[in-house]
């Protein structure tokens, strides 16, 4: 029975050893599994890392470009309502000069009305005198009034005129710089 309990000592002993082999075994197996996984893991994060730094000098170059293209469109609408200004300066100018012109224009109708109007008195009859001199007086001051408003009104137009066709050009501008797209990166 000694013999027996030897062997089974022995025997018990030796599976007990081979477990622990077989624990150290297992162990080192998961041991070299989580090895790998913690590389793969270490070269996945660096790949994200690479990838963010390109996205954020992606993101930098398209913002200094967005940067550089506002800059330019800023400078072509500044030279823009400078040519405006500068052409309703000068439509003011004629402006100036077409008031002069009518101002003359006026004198010589107004002339020409009391010309008439003397004309009028000479050859009438008092009560006909009367009447033709006040008719010619609402004619004349119906044309005057006229006149002028047709100065307003053609003032007026010119500089819409001018505003539009710097509406357009700054429109066209900025449709040209949304058409091209996004800065080519170099």
């Amino acid at each position: 029975m000694k013999q027996q309990r030897g062997m089974l000592d022995l025997s018990m002993a030796a599976i007990v050893a081979g477990l622990v082999v077989l624990t150290v075994v297992v162990g080192l197996v998961q041991q070299n599994r989580i090895s790998k996984l913690r590389l793969q893991h270490a070269d996945t994060l660096t790949g994200i890392a690479q990838a963010n730094t390109k996205a954020y000098e992606a993101l930098d170059r398209y913002r200094a470009a967005v940067d550089t293209a506002g800059r330019a469109l800023a400078q072509q609408i500044q030279t823009q309502e400078g040519e405006t200004n500068a052409k309703i300066e000068a439509l003011s100018d004629l402006a100036g000069i077409e008031r002069a012109s009518r101002l003359r224009d006026q004198r010589t109708y107004d002339d020409s009305i009391r010309h008439w109007q003397g004309l009028a008195r000479r050859a009438s009859t008092d009560g006909e005198r009367q009447a033709t001199a006040a008719a010619i007086g609402v004619l004349a001051d119906l044309h005057a009034r006229l006149d002028e408003r047709a100065g307003v009104y053609a003032g007026q137009a010119d500089q819409c005129r001018v505003r539009g066709l710097a509406c357009e050009r700054a429109y066209q501008t900025v449709a040209d710089m949304i058409n091209a797209g996004p800065p080519k990166d170099e």
